[in-house]
């Protein structure tokens, strides 16, 4: 089974979804150019994403575009009139709102339109832990819970044999998502679970009165800048399991938030992750390479996950209209949920009537930031036996060497790229 179904007591609303007509009474985007180019709205006050999918963009509307059309990337506010007004313009293909706040919001606001009109809305946000992934919307990230799980096998007897695990996090949505999927993965495998959701200084404060293990990090990119700071001082850093009670130096671990925080984390810090990240991917012959190279031709620098995933939100919208051959939505949002295994600049994708998280959970693992300051695989992780590999087979060739295509898959250790230690390990 590739993952659990997603959407359960909602699937009878989907279907409804699917049968109803747009909505009437709002009035269409105004286009400069009616009927020559399709739309995808950008919904956000952020600039998270649009890099990403301003590329995707050029890429399909290059040589006759796409279905003769050129697209174009509408960018609107966060505002919830915004959003709804968008399920009448028949030129429009979806939505992409990144940001949590923003998420919340837009898709809040807008939730009878986009069930009335199938309209589709691509986000990064984690409504399928909140349970808020409504019908027709697509979250593009993994759920806190999954990476949580991750988290909580590395922390636990199996690998590093901590007792106490801690989350300090920023107060609000994120956070309670985060803590609750967190205490869950962790008490499941008899572990202490402590909660701090404060500032970073007060938080510091008082996980210094329980001192745990392990120190788990969530919140806005601020946030996250200032707590990887706060536990990179000489008498907090982490120096080793063996060191961990010298003093009180936790090891510090995160979501895949932290992934994108832009700060040299200290050695050891892990964060949960797939391993198709466009800032780190191995230059090998596989899309995320691909991506991550027009990319640096277009913008001349990285590009962050963010970027990626909203890259993939307008490729798939893409494929869907091809596939359906007009903007029909209840045909557009069918021709979604056939996707099986279709791949952009990430890993493969694919969906259902149940099923509208785009990660996969299988390939998930932990990111260990190493002695150069960089992210590196913790390749271990990325098993679910902690021997062999859980990569999917088309990608072994990128982290190993002489793999049989249809054979038993890789033992970690022989990965060719990323850390290969086993769990006696010290410092990861």
């Amino acid at each position: 089974m590739r993952r659990p179904s997603l959407l359960g007591a909602l699937a009878c609303g989907l279907l409804a979804a699917c049968a109803a007509p747009t909505s009437p009474g709002r009035a269409a985007r105004p286009s400069s150019s009616p009927g020559a180019t399709w739309a995808v709205a950008h919904v956000s006050n952020e600039t998270s994403g649009l890099a990403g999918m301003q590329l995707a963009a050029q890429e399909v509307s290059a040589g006759k575009g796409l279905l003769g059309r050129q697209v174009k990337i509408d960018r609107i506010g966060s505002d919830a009139p915004s959003l709804a007004g968008l399920t009448d313009d028949p030129d429009v293909l979806g939505a992409v709102v990144f940001g949590d706040a923003a998420v919340r919001a837009a898709v809040q606001g807008a939730k009878q339109a986009l069930e009335a009109s199938s309209f589709s809305v691509f986000v990064d946000a984690d409504l399928y832990d909140a349970g808020a992934l409504l019908s027709p919307i697509f979250q593009m990230t993994a759920p806190h819970s999954w990476h949580a799980f991750r988290l909580a096998r590395y922390f636990g007897p199996g690998d590093r044999g901590y007792t106490k695990v801690a989350i300090l996090r920023e107060p609000g949505h994120v956070g309670d998502v985060a803590a609750r999927a967190l205490r869950e993965a962790v008490e499941l495998r008899n572990l202490k679970f402590i909660d701090v959701a404060a500032g970073v200084d007060e938080g510091i404060s008082q996980l210094l009165a329980q001192k745990p293990d392990v120190v788990v990090l969530e919140g806005s990119r601020d946030f996250l800048k200032l707590a990887l700071n706060g536990f990179a001082v000489e008498e907090r850093r982490y120096q080793g399991r063996q060191k961990i009670h010298a003093g009180w130096r936790p090891q510090i671990a995160g979501f895949e938030s932290l992934l994108d925080v832009g700060v040299r984390p200290a050695d050891g810090t892990v964060a949960a992750g797939d391993y198709a990240r466009p800032q780190v991917a191995p230059e090998a012959a596989w899309p995320v390479s691909t991506f991550r190279k027009a990319f640096q031709k277009k913008f001349s620098r990285e590009p962050l996950s963010s970027e990626a995933d909203a890259y993939d939100s307008v490729m798939i919208m893409a494929e869907a209209l091809r596939r359906a051959g007009s903007v029909d939505r209840p045909k557009l949002l069918e021709e979604l949920e056939k996707f099986d295994r279709v791949r952009f600049a990430r890993l493969p994708i694919s969906l259902g009537p149940l099923d509208h998280v785009i990660s996969e959970r299988d390939v998930l693992g932990l990111w260990a930031a190493g002695v150069d300051g960089k992210w590196n695989f913790l390749m271990r992780t990325f098993t679910s036996d902690l021997e062999r590999t859980n990569v999917l087979e088309e990608d072994w060739s990128v982290f190993f060497d002489g793999t049989t295509p249809g054979g038993e898959a890789p033992f970690f250790y022989n990965a060719k790229s990323g850390i290969t230690t086993r769990k006696e390990d010290d410092l990861n």
